[in-house]
């Protein structure tokens, strides 16, 4: 995962850990696994297709929503089981990710441009604030909170016909 991009670990969540201590230790690896592998997916999925609305053509970016422009943020955003089962993430490997997710000023040095014309010019440095349009979190916190109990419920039901 590159640097610049945003990562959202599901480890940190208190209702995951609420619901740990409840499963017996015996099938715990199992269940939480399967359980975490649906509840990753799950915020991937609502991410993409809920939190990152249609884009407005050329219209100016709305102010607590983040409008989807080219798709690359969308296609980007994945999930991580690669360090299971100590670990679930998602996220996107996006440089621009993270300034979306948390709000970001970010600093554009001087360059040169070229007009339609096909004349250079230098543009002066300046920086932008771009405000704060989360659509991690969210997706993260309402799986957890509405679908990740029925996960865990269809995993225990699973380990116990083993």
């Amino acid at each position: 995962m590159a640097a610049k991009g945003v990562r959202l670990d599901a480890t940190d969540s208190a209702i995951l850990k609420r619901w740990l201590r409840d499963i017996d230790p015996a099938n715990r690896r199992g269940v939480v696994a399967h359980a975490m592998k649906s509840v990753v997916f799950a915020g991937v999925r609502d991410a993409k297709e809920k939190r990152i609305i249609r884009g407005r053509g050329n219209a100016a970016p709305l102010p607590k929503e983040l409008t989807r422009r080219s798709g690359f943020l969308i296609q980007s955003i994945s999930g991580d089981l690669s360090q299971a089962p100590k670990r679930w993430s998602m996220g996107s490997p996006a440089e621009y990710a993270a300034v979306h997710e948390t709000g970001k000023r970010v600093a554009v040095p001087p360059h040169t441009r070229t007009s339609k014309k096909g004349k250079s010019f230098k543009v002066k440095g300046y920086s932008i604030k771009f405000p704060k349009r989360p659509y991690l979190r969210p997706a993260a916190e309402y799986v957890m909170r509405v679908k990740a109990r029925d996960f865990f419920r269809i995993a225990l039901k699973r380990a116990q016909r083993r």
